[in-house]
């Protein structure tokens, strides 16, 4: 029986619509897989109409959404699949998630409650559930806080301020100073680049034409100096942009140094502990340099995104490498994504977390610094963090003022950034004491006790965490009035005198003292090449062992090498000319060694002593063999003395 022509047309329609939207299926999973989302939403929403119970295009349409930051959108997808019966708890946590960006938190709640019995490994569920029964906890200081968009902040993505002396660098997809630019698929925006940018002005630059490539670069942090930089890009290196098995391009964290003759950054590498396989980003510094906090997906941790800790490695020969990653661990890391790692003045680790229970999205928090490591981590609440994606806060006074990134202002993930600013509440408010002390300093060169004049002296108040800059004069003398019952640490750097310096520090107390005190400082600068006699160190007649009496003499040595925990030095120690050459030698260099074991017992490390004998070959005078000398006389040349190697 043949069919009638019009069934024969319906059945060539239908296949043919059929092919169609299989080629379309196919093509919008392609633009999937490689993070094209702009392309493959249009082809999705319209295979949804014709499909609207496809579970897999529904959940397509909600990951999307979420990767781009679209929660109004991605809400109602997700909202289907919940309402499927067998939804992955995975999809139950993400809406929750999304009910939180999108202020619904009575809803969220719920979410989070039934999260919870389906991942009972997984704490974030109760967490959440539990956070949310008292929200006002998130808002109890909010009349403390005043939040302002910085004015170089564009329509563009900006975020992830870094301080660079008084200017900021961040990163940013911004367009305007290129003619071409890279498209990244999955924004649809440029690659990020570096920009430096005034915090007044309105106006932002490239901040180096050789670290920015036509991939992502940023966030980076600096060295104290400003002489290095460790920063975040595509993994992107000797003109090569290197991918993982899977075909994607990570993350890695890439170091360079400052070249001031040349003004430019130079001997950009990438850091060892990269790996093709996973993402390393997000670097911060501790003030003194030897930690390097940073975020990473690598195989191990507690979540998506784990914060680790590499420390600084110095050779024997002076040479600096980075350490093996350690994981902060449960107190830090949750089953979340935990990123955006800052560390401040005070050693209190700032970062953002969706783990953690907060206000949605992203939130900043703080894990104060301890005796062991952090205590436990604290959420400032609103408005530093709002339902929307709040990260990247850094501060230089422990978070009283500081800039954070947010794209509290557009609900597509278009961030900028701001900078906060705290008052303490009232009744916390003390007024200051009118100063009734004084401290006189002397700073000087102390290889040969010469003042070191028109110097900065930093008088910062740990109480208050306010630094005083104050400056020597001729004689290397400063004055400064100083608030009672207080503690302050008294440092010089960036002296006049040539060579190398060790930053000096000196620690003095205000507290108890009497009004009208008057309290006096004496602080030594000790630099590369300087050369320091010690007071004699006697040793019994062709001995080197360490006698009493010059315990007491080395006890002055070790506390140098103490207060000085970057200095490395050279221990040297002289005979004077009677005997022979070769016996002052060997005894020159056991006396020396001798001294060094000492410290060594101590506890000060090997890497920062040379020991070293110079028998009778440096003499101060003219007592050589032959000469006629009194005692006084020899005793000059029978000397120990240190010199300073390196200063780190």
């Amino acid at each position: 029986m043949k069919l009638p022509i019009f069934l024969l047309s319906l059945l060539f329609c239908t296949a043919v619509v059929a092919k169609n939207s299989t080629l379309k299926r196919k093509l919008a999973d392609n633009y999937y897989s490689n993070f094209d989302f702009h392309k493959a939403i249009p082809m999705y929403e319209q295979l949804l109409k014709d499909h609207p119970k496809d579970y897999s295009l529904n959940e397509r349409l909600a990951t999307i959404y979420d990767h781009l930051n679209d929660s109004r959108s991605a809400e109602k997808y997700y909202e289907f699949l919940v309402g499927n019966a067998g939804a992955k708890p995975t999809v139950v946590l993400k809406y929750a998630n999304v009910l939180s960006r999108n202020g619904k938190y009575e809803l969220a709640k719920k979410q989070f409650a039934n999260y919870h019995p389906e991942n009972q490994t997984d704490t974030r569920g109760a967490m959440f559930e539990n956070a949310y029964q008292n929200l006002n906890a998130f808002y109890k200081d909010s009349a403390s806080f005043k939040i302002k968009m910085m004015p170089f902040s564009s329509e563009a993505d900006d975020f992830s301020p870094a301080y660079f002396g008084d200017a900021i660098v961040f990163s940013s997809d911004r367009s305007g100073f290129s003619m071409v630019r890279s498209m990244y698929n999955w924004t649809q925006s440029p690659y990020l680049d570096l920009y430096i940018a005034d915090p007044g002005s309105s106006k932002a630059r490239p901040f180096s034409k050789e670290l920015n490539t036509p991939y992502h670069e940023g966030p980076v942090c600096f060295n104290a100096s400003l002489d290095t930089i460790i920063f975040t890009r595509s993994f992107y290196y000797n003109s090569t942009l290197h991918k993982s098995n899977d075909g994607i391009t990570k993350i890695g964290l890439f170091q360079a140094n400052w070249n001031p003759r040349e003004k430019k950054w130079i001997n950009v590498k990438p850091l060892s502990f990269n790996n093709v396989e996973y993402s390393v980003e997000h670097p911060a510094l501790r003030e003194d340099g030897k930690a390097l906090y940073f975020a990473s997906d690598m195989p191990g941790g507690f979540g998506g995104m784990d914060l680790y800790v590499s420390h600084q490695i110095i050779d024997p020969e002076g040479g600096k490498s980075w350490g093996a990653p350690v994981n902060l661990g449960s107190a830090i890391n949750s089953p979340g994504n935990d990123l955006f790692p800052f560390v401040d003045r005070q050693g209190n680790l700032w970062y953002a977390s969706d783990g953690i229970p907060g206000l949605g999205g992203l939130d900043i928090f703080c894990a104060p610094k301890s005796a062991d490591g952090f205590s436990k981590v604290i959420n400032p609440g609103y408005p530093m963090n709002t339902r929307f994606d709040d990260f990247g806060y850094i501060t230089k006074d422990d978070g009283q003022n500081g800039y954070l990134s947010s794209d509290r202002r557009n609900e597509h993930g278009k961030d900028d950034i701001y900078s906060v600013s705290r008052s303490l509440p009232k009744k916390e408010v003390v007024k200051p004491k009118a100063p009734a002390l004084k401290l006189q300093g002397f700073v000087f060169g102390a290889a040969d006790k010469d003042p070191i004049p028109a110097c900065t002296v930093v008088i910062l108040n740990e109480k208050t965490s306010i630094g005083i800059k104050v400056r020597t004069d001729m004689q290397g003398q400063f004055v400064q009035e100083l608030q009672p019952e207080s503690e302050y640490v008294v440092s010089v750097a960036n002296t006049t005198i040539k060579g190398k310096c060790n930053e000096a520090k000196a620690r003095i107390s205000t507290v108890g003292l009497q009004k009208d005190s008057t309290l006096i400082v004496s602080i030594p600068v000790y630099c590369e090449g300087d050369v320091i006699s010690v007071a004699d160190i006697y040793y019994d007649l062709n001995k080197f062992d360490i006698r009493p009496d010059a315990e007491k003499i080395l006890d002055k040595l070790l506390k140098v090498m103490s207060d000085y925990p970057n200095m490395v030095i050279e221990l040297r120690s002289h005979t004077d000319s009677r005997g022979s050459s070769a016996a002052n030698q060997v005894l020159s260099d056991n006396r020396a060694k001798a001294a060094a074991d000492y410290l060594y017992s101590k506890g000060i490390q090997r890497s920062r002593i040379l020991s070293k004998g110079y028998g009778e070959s440096m003499l101060l005078n003219k007592c050589a063999d032959g000469v006629p000398c009194q005692e006084e006389e020899h005793q000059k040349n029978r000397r120990t003395e240190f010199k300073v190697l390196r200063v780190e």
